[in-house]
């Protein structure tokens, strides 16, 4: 039986679209309320693969000089040591500043207010549940307060999904094997997570272009009724700026706008007057992303 049920996308807030089964009691609400504070910070959110020199040049070059310290969280990757040692490298060509691993060993209750002083921190790649499996919700809430107070916070990969309070996990209902995409636009068909919370209105996917995620992002656009989705390709940054967004690196980033409606046919994502907006490096544009 064909069914087509139109939804009506709210402008602002879309705090009245339904949990997908499987993610009960998470709040696809934007959060973009009158009363949200604007943060301070900057996010560098990296899409993966190589980072080149200059890409990571212009992400130390945005760190304040009040705190001169970068930490690293490694806890996504499955060799936390060896992706320390690679960042580390790659950082360390950019600036004299320190550069502090934050090991498990570190993840205590006394760190909290060197996180929230740092000017810039950064989340390696791996496995974004990973990540919020091993670090503890009062040092992720002090990385949210040091953004909100004004620094750089930069992910590659799964650092970069982290950073969207709808955190895309890559898992189907549909499918429960893995696939680097989806493969078909199934309305309800995404597994999705708690993030960081650091862009509440803005659903962030990586290895974008490389691996053709497009199905995956707009069944997340589908799904959540998000204002924004934004696609970032691999050896490029995505910089969110309190009054900008720009883009650094090799290749494009990819935003998805809200569409007007969402129809279902037995399923399939039906969508009216999706925007698309493909940018390149140093193409500066804006979005609301509080």
């Amino acid at each position: 039986m064909m069914r087509n049920l139109l939804y009506i996308w709210m402008v602002i807030a879309v705090s009245s679209c339904r949990p997908a089964a499987g993610d009960e009691g998470f709040d696809f609400s934007n959060g973009n309320e009158s009363e949200a504070v604007a943060p301070k910070g900057t996010l560098f959110i990296i899409g993966g693969g190589k980072r080149p020199p200059e890409l990571m040049r212009a992400m130390v070059n945005m760190a304040s000089d009040d705190s001169p310290y970068a930490l690293v969280f490694p806890q996504s990757s499955v060799e936390p040591d060896t992706s320390f040692v690679f960042i580390e490298a790659d950082m360390a060509a950019q600036t004299e500043m320190p550069i502090v691993k934050i090991g498990n060993a570190k993840l205590r209750t006394s760190l909290i207010d060197s996180v929230r002083t740092a000017s810039l921190i950064f989340i390696t790649g791996g496995d974004q549940r990973r990540f919020l499996e091993k670090v503890h919700p009062a040092v992720q809430n002090a990385i949210k307060k040091a953004y909100m107070d004004g620094a750089v916070v930069g992910g590659t990969s799964a650092g970069a999904a982290l950073m969207s309070k709808v955190m895309i996990t890559g898992d189907q209902r549909g499918h429960p094997e893995y696939e680097p995409t989806f493969s078909a636009l199934y309305h309800q068909n995404g597994i999705y997570a708690e993030g960081l919370s650091l862009l509440d209105s803005i659903i962030i996917d990586q290895h974008f272009v490389a691996r053709s995620r497009y199905n995956r992002l707009i069944s997340a656009l589908a799904d959540t009724g998000y204002p924004y989705a934004a696609g970032v390709d691999e050896a490029t940054a995505l910089v969110v700026a309190p009054d900008y967004c720009t883009v650094v690196g090799e290749s494009q980033v990819v935003v998805f706008h809200r569409p007007d409606s969402l129809t279902e046919s037995d399923g399939r994502i039906g969508l009216r007057n999706l925007k698309m907006n493909l940018y390149l490096d140093g193409d500066t544009f804006k979005l609301d992303h509080r």
